[in-house]
């Protein structure tokens, strides 16, 4: 289906609000999105972004955490699974820090409470990151199921430790820790989490 060029223009303008909005997110959390830092950053009259995001700054920050979600979805998609279920959960962790690691982007930690009352408070986050859990446990009890992860961990506490690494990575300049190797974190990262939560059996096949 074709899109009529002001539609494409309209979607382009919303794409880059919410661009401006995840610069002012990484700056210094949801204090730092004010719609008038947020016009003037996005190049456009405060008007025109309340044209966009009538209820102000929840709504934009839903919407560029529902978009963020959207794009992990469709690295989860299950028609690019190549491997087992654990081996692309591992597969999902290291695309996923990786793109951090290029795009020098810090995680959203979407379980901090004023994250969690976004996510009740507008359908388009609520859906997305529904459809985020639901692909995720989906995968998990697959790896379950095939004695892949350890019978004695449940799915909420796997799903929270994949969350944990995938947000575990930080990128400011005066971290005494020094900056995470592009090279080889996201890759350490999903080992990590692929062998703390693998069976006896699936150690023993792998």
């Amino acid at each position: 289906m074709r899109h009529s060029l002001r539609e494409r223009r309209k979607q382009q303008l919303r794409d880059e609000i919410l661009d401006a909005a995840r610069t002012l997110l990484d700056q210094n959390g949801m204090a730092a999105v004010v719609m008038d830092e947020l016009a003037t950053l996005a190049g456009i009259s405060k008007p025109t972004l309340y044209n966009h995001f009538p209820s102000g700054k929840d709504e934009v920050i839903a919407a560029l955490i529902a978009r963020e979600i959207h794009r992990i979805l469709a690295i989860t998609d299950p028609k690019d699974c190549v491997g087992t279920p654990l081996q692309e959960l591992g597969r999902i962790l290291e695309m996923i820090v990786q793109k951090q690691i290029n795009d020098q982007r810090q995680p959203t930690r979407i379980w901090f409470p004023e994250m969690n009352r976004l996510i009740y408070d507008h359908p388009e986050m609520m859906d997305a990151f529904s459809k985020l859990e639901e692909r995720m446990s989906t995968l998990i009890q697959a790896a379950l199921d095939m004695g892949e992860i350890d019978p004695r961990f449940d799915t909420p506490t796997i799903m929270r430790a994949f969350y944990a690494l995938v947000t575990c990575l930080h990128f400011q300049p005066s971290s005494m820790i020094g900056i995470p190797n592009p090279q080889s974190t996201p890759q350490n990262l999903a080992r990590l989490f692929c062998r703390g939560v693998q069976s006896a059996v699936g150690t023993a096949k792998g």
